[in-house]
């Protein structure tokens, strides 16, 4: 799974909404759900909360993230602004070289142009309602 900050460039230049590259697709069966679980069993996993915001600044998101778990080696860095609220779990995050402990109805917003990065420290999953704008 490529880092938000591609994604969310790629679907810019072809004009589509992130979200649709982002969001697990009901619709694969078999193998290729398969192979798309075994992707993101590692990661973080998102579901679009803005489907038709294609041709929008600001798109919403819901990010499931499992357990004592972060994306290993991956930063990201993009234009715009990032607001995140934690619907449950905990969260650290660090933005440049701030980092930050949220809980369960604390939020963070700042500018996506510094290297952040997400974990979930915690033992059970957190869950996260992220909005990212984009000039």
């Amino acid at each position: 799974m490529p880092p938000v900050s591609a994604i969310i460039q790629i679907s810019k230049a072809l004009v589509v909404d992130a979200g649709k590259f982002l969001s697990a697709d009901d619709t694969k069966t078999g193998r290729k759900k398969a192979e798309s679980f075994s992707k993101r069993k590692n990661a973080y996993f998102y579901k679009t909360l803005t489907p038709d915001a294609e041709h929008k600044h600001m798109k919403g998101f819901h990010v499931t993230i499992p357990p004592e778990s972060d994306h290993e080696g991956v930063e990201y860095k993009h234009e715009g602004e990032e607001f995140i609220y934690v619907l449950d779990g905990r969260l650290e995050i660090k933005v440049g070289p701030d980092l930050r402990s949220l809980k369960k109805g604390e939020t963070i917003h700042f500018d996506a142009n510094k290297t952040h990065r997400l974990r979930n420290p915690g033992k059970k999953k957190t869950e996260l309602i992220v909005v990212v704008y984009t000039p």
